[in-house]
């Protein structure tokens, strides 16, 4: 749930929708996507004196984690696709071959 939500954050700000991002910095639902888009440098945040967000905004880095993301998925993808193409080729090479 919380790649889902980093994935959000990162299309809210993509878009400059100032509404939608406020709400989300006030969601508490949120806190820890941000946090963890911080940490991962994919974003810059302005906090208060009491630890509160202001303002949020998209570092360069944040590329590199939807392309990690994206790469994560191609590689399960070939990985099945490679296991369905073993399977046939397991259950039907020795019948070709004749045993």
């Amino acid at each position: 749930m919380i790649r889902y939500r980093m994935n959000k954050l990162i299309r809210l700000l993509e878009k400059n929708d100032s509404e939608a991002i406020n709400a989300a910095i006030a969601s508490p639902r949120y806190v820890k996507a941000l946090n963890e888009l911080e940490n991962l440098g994919c974003i810059k945040t302005v906090r208060s004196w009491g630890g509160d967000i202001v303002r949020v905004w998209l570092d360069n880095r944040y590329v590199s984690y939807q392309l990690s993301r994206r790469d994560v998925w191609l590689n399960r993808l070939w990985g099945f696709i490679s296991g369905v193409a073993v399977t046939l080729a397991a259950e039907f090479l020795p019948n070709a071959i004749g045993r």
